[in-house]
């Protein structure tokens, strides 16, 4: 397993891989900027730092506005209803958005909207698996990097090409 930290414009990432596949993009409390966290297991040390970069080229690729999907190999751990939650909402077309009663609804759950919002919160792979493209019926919801975080994406997404730097906020731990 190898884990790194990033810089990214919605604050530091932490992007781990495990086997050859990306785990885990959360939103790192603090950043060491660029340093790799080893630990070696069964042989995959390689070939994890070769798709921790990819990973790390695509999220910089997808924040410049050059990237539309991703394609670095990853894997999802979690339950049934969570995984049926996340395989549609990778089917959510770049720029686009969906409410969690559509998403509930897309699924066969048309009831289930606030398992979705749970879901979408437990979803190990950010950004990547675009829990920021599902929105509230009446604003944007909530999001696990931060209101900040979530417009930043949706600005981005929206007009094709980053927002100006100069308007984004971080949203700092308080």
């Amino acid at each position: 397993m190898i884990t790194k930290r990033i810089s990214s414009p919605i604050g530091p990432l932490s992007i781990t891989c495990r086997k050859g596949r990306i785990t885990q993009v959360g939103f790192a409390q603090q950043s060491n900027e660029y340093t790799c966290f080893i630990q070696a297991d069964e042989g995959y040390l390689d070939q994890e730092r070769c798709v921790i970069d990819s990973a790390e080229r695509e999220l910089n690729q997808y924040f410049s506005g050059d990237l539309y999907a991703f394609n670095v190999p990853f894997s999802l751990s979690g339950g049934e209803f969570q995984q049926k939650v996340w395989n549609e909402i990778i089917n959510i077309p770049y720029g686009q958005t969906r409410t969690y009663s559509q998403i509930a609804t897309a699924i066969g759950n048309p009831k289930a909207a606030r398992a979705v919002g749970n879901a979408c919160s437990a979803n190990p792979v950010a950004i990547i698996v675009p829990c920021h493209r599902v929105v509230s019926r009446n604003g944007i919801g909530g999001y696990g990097g931060g209101q900040l975080a979530k417009e930043y994406l949706l600005a981005l997404e929206a007009k094709g090409s980053p927002p100006p730097s100069n308007n984004l906020l971080i949203e700092k731990p308080i």
